[in-house]
């Protein structure tokens, strides 16, 4: 929420905007609508954190209504980007931008600030710490769990992991190659995973039902 006043910023592009670049509508086949919803995977990652959260929240009959809402403002910030780089820039130009969203806060013009986009990098910088250190817990108390390991033990790991991992991709198509092996990652582990858990635990409690119900009906004779 701490970024809804950057939608005010799109004031800049629209007057520039080609509103036809949206055009034609519905052109896209199912083959190419999944590769465009697969690449843009990475940018939605982070629901799945509502599966460590929960067990922590008192009223959990309110979860679903607040982690819907949350995802929802997330996809339309999202569309609202796509949309507005879409109009802004041409197709070429597109396929040669490094950080299109990062470049239109360019052409923003203030009076008393001559590189508005310095403070957009630092702000967007503000917003995404908080989203790396809920990862991070999240993180040491899976492995807490997993493998016993103190979580003050696993945050230290973690730590050394995450510096490591940017040290060792210094160029952009390092980053970008990264980001889209994440995203690809990410959507089995956001969306099979918890099937595959959901189906084992379904297996697991039939099975100790099983093993249990000659017991309970001999304590009933």
């Amino acid at each position: 929420m701490a970024s809804i006043w950057l939608f005010l910023l799109y004031y800049f592009p629209w007057k520039y905007a080609e509103w036809d670049h949206l055009l034609p509508v519905l052109e896209a086949d199912w083959q190419q609508i999944g590769r465009g919803t697969l690449a843009s995977t990475y940018s939605m990652l982070g629901f799945e954190l509502v599966y460590f959260v929960y067990p922590f929240v008192k009223d959990r009959k309110k979860v679903m209504r607040y982690s819907m809402l949350a995802s929802m403002f997330t996809t339309l910030t999202l569309l609202s980007l796509m949309v507005n780089a879409i109009v802004f820039y041409s197709g070429p130009q597109l396929a040669r931008m490094i950080w299109a969203t990062l470049t239109m806060y360019k052409i923003a013009q203030f009076p008393f600030l001559e590189r508005f986009e310095l403070v957009a990098a630092a702000y967007w910088m503000l917003l995404i710490v908080p989203n790396c250190l809920l990862f991070l817990w999240a993180t040491t108390r899976g492995l807490k769990s997993a493998i016993r390991l103190k979580q003050k033990y696993a945050l230290y790991l973690g730590c050394i992991i995450l510096t490591c991992s940017t040290l060792l991709m210094p160029t952009r198509d390092q980053i970008i190659h990264f980001s889209a092996w994440i995203g690809r990652a990410g959507v089995y582990m956001a969306f099979l995973y918890p099937l595959v858990l959901y189906m084992l635990i379904k297996l697991k409690n039939r099975r100790k039902g099983k093993e249990e119900a000659p017991h309970g009906v001999r304590q009933k004779v």
